[in-house]
């Protein structure tokens, strides 16, 4: 006999109708207006070769900065507020599952005191990342003088590979935050130092959660490229969306159970071979 397996992933499809269902909904709005068009037209555009010195610096823009949501940016407003809360929803499913043995349907209830910490995180890490990008798009300006738009845009592209790597590897560092603010009642600021000095002993997981995102996000934009004509570019996002909004949490309540000990009820079960 033996116990079942306590990996994060293992965790997460033993689970998987109990998540994905509450994670579906953020991930389709997440997959359609958070990742626009945009970024596909520049990339059909640098493929058919119609950028030039002149014209690159505001297709680049229109891709990659706050100006590439558009008309759509009260939707995104929503997406994120949708997403915040179903995080919260998820956090408070595994906590009490990992704890009791028990997971609660819908807990709404308590899936609102963590909604304003969720929220707050949320647009911290937003508001950053938007500052970064911000800082890709006075590059992709400044860099101008090279004069040959494909290096141009090959230096502008791998530098927003590496910005991603960072805000992957910055997130990766705080992924015990909210395990430790609503299981053990730290304060924000505790749970956060407390999760950076814990996660900077992963060295193998903040690299495999960091290029796993950003690998996986440049796939999706590659395998959207080819979908686009069939209208099919949306999908490749639904599924990275899909599976960060079930796994992350899952991944984070498994490294908190390591980090801090104590029994998980959820594996408590014995199976037989």
């Amino acid at each position: 006999m033996r116990f079942q397996n306590k990996s994060a992933l293992s965790y997460m499809f033993r689970n998987f109708g109990q998540l994905f269902f509450i994670a579906l909904p953020v991930s389709v709005l997440l997959s359609f207006f958070a990742v626009p068009s945009s970024e596909i037209s520049f990339m059909q555009s640098f493929a058919r070769g119609e950028f030039t010195v002149e014209n690159y610096f505001n297709a680049f823009t229109q891709s990659y900065s706050l100006l590439r949501y558009g008309k759509w940016w009260w939707v995104i407003l929503i997406a994120f507020v949708t997403l915040a809360f179903t995080i919260s929803t998820i956090i408070v499913k595994i906590d009490r599952h990992m704890r009791v043995g028990e997971m609660q349907v819908f807990p709404v209830k308590r899936a609102f005191t963590v909604f304003p910490s969720a929220l707050l995180f949320l647009f911290c890490c937003v508001l950053f990342a938007e500052v970064l990008f911000l800082v890709n798009v006075g590059v992709a300006y400044l860099i101008r003088f090279i004069n040959n738009v494909t290096a141009i845009v090959t230096v502008a592209v791998v530098l927003n590979f590496f910005i991603r790597f960072v805000l992957a590897w910055l997130f990766s560092l705080l992924l015990l935050t909210f395990p430790l603010k609503y299981s053990e009642h730290y304060k924000y600021n505790v749970a956060m130092s407390y999760s950076v000095r814990d996660m900077s002993k992963r060295k193998r997981c903040l690299l495999s959660l960091s290029f796993g995102y950003v690998l996986s996000r440049y796939a999706a934009m590659c395998i959207a490229y080819l979908l686009h004509p069939y209208g099919l570019s949306f999908f490749p996002y639904l599924l990275v969306f899909l599976f960060a909004v079930m796994y992350v949490p899952c991944l984070a309540y498994v490294l908190y159970h390591e980090s801090v000990g104590g029994e998980r009820r959820d594996v408590s079960r014995v199976i037989f071979d």
